[in-house]
């Protein structure tokens, strides 16, 4: 199969969508990424729109300014919203687990205080 210029352009398309989302992640503005990459802010709007074609080597300062994997930059940050949710069922798991807990330590202060009034109860 013959690729075209169209696949190029969904190409470049696909691969900006993911700068943009993994930036937005990050609350990152263009300036702020174009800083830390050392590259204009004007360079990550046409990328970010698939109009410019990064080099490995440009596309690869973005990753590890957003602290990805350059391949999370084609994935449009599918794998971070992957990633988020798995934290997100982590956080509601541990939230679970100390409600459980604390329940349990409640149970046995409402035991210790029953005690207390008993042993108070008996002192004359």
């Amino acid at each position: 199969m013959e690729k075209t210029r169209e696949d190029d352009k969904d190409f470049l398309k696909e691969f900006g969508e993911g700068v943009r989302a993994l930036r937005k992640a990050k609350g990152l503005s263009q300036e702020d990424l174009g800083e830390k990459t050392d590259l204009h802010n004007t360079y990550i709007g046409g990328i970010e729109r698939g109009e410019r074609n990064p080099s490995l080597k440009n596309a690869a300062r973005i990753a590890h300014v957003l602290g990805v994997d350059l391949g999370e930059l084609f994935s449009g940050g599918r794998s971070l919203k992957t990633r988020e949710t798995g934290l997100k069922m982590d956080v509601l798991d541990e939230i679970r687990r100390l409600r459980l807990e604390f329940e349990e330590l409640k149970a046995e202060f409402e035991t210790f205080k029953r005690h207390q009034r008993m042993l108070s109860a008996k002192k004359p």
